[in-house]
């Protein structure tokens, strides 16, 4: 049965199960290609997957308002709503075989993917160091925010930077836009097999 979650004020995440006959094989960052029923017309879309891999009785997508597919999930769907996917497909994915060290850049709903890898590298390969930089608009608009502060607690090498471009008063973190200045300041010296990766929504 489909299950809802709302994660901000214009973004749910939507969880689906996955029949026992299926074997997704899913890398963790990778997206499917949902065929989506609205309006009477099948409309295909590409969401990465915010889930782990390692879930392999659901998969989760996290959708934030913003085009015709996208504000019908966010208003509309209910519990019972079925969609036929295909994929995985995608070449933006975290191998623990060959990242041990990582900087995941996101911002605002492009954090998706990196969520799924950062999901996965909890249960997989929890000793990756990792520094996260991801940036919103306003603290009210930090999607998987709950996640966040139990990865700070649960991966020993990872640390993020949130940033906020219109932030209120009360905010305690960096303000205005990701710059060279702030990413050197917190990288430091990069070593030679660090991986970057840049997450962006799809729509």
């Amino acid at each position: 049965m489909l299950s809802i979650k709302k994660e901000t004020r214009n973004a749910v995440t939507l969880r689906f199960p996955v029949p026992g006959n299926v074997k997704l094989k899913a890398k963790p960052g990778q997206f499917l290609t949902f065929d989506w029923l609205v309006d009477c017309k099948k409309r295909p879309r590409s969401y990465s997957l915010s889930s782990s891999p390692l879930r392999i009785a659901y998969i989760e997508i996290t959708v934030k308002e913003q085009g015709i597919v996208s504000s019908f999930l966010n208003r509309e769907a209910q519990k019972g709503l079925t969609v036929e996917a295909h994929g995985p497909f995608g070449q933006f994915y975290f191998d623990e075989t060959r990242h041990r060290s990582i900087v995941l850049f996101a911002g605002g709903s492009g954090i998706t993917p990196i969520m799924s890898m950062l999901r996965y590298i909890e249960g997989a390969a929890p000793n990756t160091e990792i520094v996260l930089f991801y940036a919103v608009h306003t603290e009210q608009h930090v999607i998987f925010e709950g996640d966040l502060e139990r990865f700070q607690k649960r991966l020993p090498r990872f640390r993020c930077l949130t940033i906020a471009s219109k932030p209120a008063s009360q905010w305690q973190g960096p303000r205005g836009h990701l710059n060279r200045a702030m990413i050197e300041h917190h990288l430091g010296e990069v070593p030679i097999k660090r991986s970057f990766f840049v997450g962006r929504p799809l729509t």
